[in-house]
């Protein structure tokens, strides 16, 4: 192949893709509607380029603010609460993972750190509009491997022990009346196995068992019924 070839060849390569294109962030993501159907909250970033959770009324797609005022990572995880003018999200500290959550008043913007534990990392585990000033949210606060559930008061920021974790559960979910929860225990030397256990009253029991050497991940209670899927 001559020079005159391969220049011929690379002139004819299409354009490279922009890096901000492929990791850029989006211009609006995540759209939230409030529980009672009055705010619309989206992602979208600030004038610095910066994730921010924004709200807007319906029907007022002009009038949208920008809710939250981070000034580093940006925002990528957030909630809408039962509790009236309330959003929650997580959001960690220079990258250190340890996210802490995070409440905003949708009327005042005022913010403030529901989990003000230092190297503590906090895990939204369950929001039911029946305990609306409340949810259960996972910390590791013992052991930083390890994360027991805890209830969290969303009025006063208290956090009460719900469920001790006995150093084998990674991951939790609650049943639609908050009276169940699974557990994934990792079983290194066998199947996956998903356990649910009635709080702070039984021992786990199997619910569901995986092929072993299979992957597989947490399933999830329906809001009608005694099934797990």
């Amino acid at each position: 192949m001559t020079a005159a070839t391969e220049n011929s060849d690379k002139t004819q390569l299409p354009p490279l893709i922009p890096r901000e294109i492929l990791f850029g962030n989006p211009q609006r993501t995540s759209p939230r509607l409030s529980p009672d159907n009055r705010y619309l909250a989206y992602l979208a970033p600030d004038d610095n380029n910066v994730l921010q959770v924004w709200l807007q009324e319906l029907g007022q797609a002009d009038a949208a603010r920008k809710l939250t005022d981070d000034k580093k990572r940006g925002i990528r995880v957030y909630f809408w609460t039962y509790n009236p003018d309330q959003l929650i999200y997580l959001q960690d500290a220079d990258g250190d993972e340890n996210f802490h959550l995070y409440q905003v008043n949708v009327r005042t913007n005022l913010v403030s750190d529901l989990t003000p534990y230092p190297e503590v990392k906090a895990q939204v585990i369950e929001l039911d509009h029946r305990f609306p000033e409340r949810l259960l949210v996972g910390l590791n606060l013992e052991d930083p491997q390890v994360f027991n559930v805890y209830r969290l008061d969303l009025n006063t920021g208290t956090v009460t022990l719900d469920t001790a974790n006995p150093g084998s559960i990674v991951a939790w979910t609650a049943d639609a009346q908050c009276k169940y929860e699974r557990r994934s225990p990792p079983r290194p030397t066998a199947a996956p196995i998903c356990s649910i256990a009635r709080r702070l009253r039984e021992i786990g029991r199997p619910c569901a068992t995986g092929v072993r050497k299979m992957k597989g991940g947490r399933c999830y209670f329906p809001r009608m019924g005694r099934r797990c899927t």
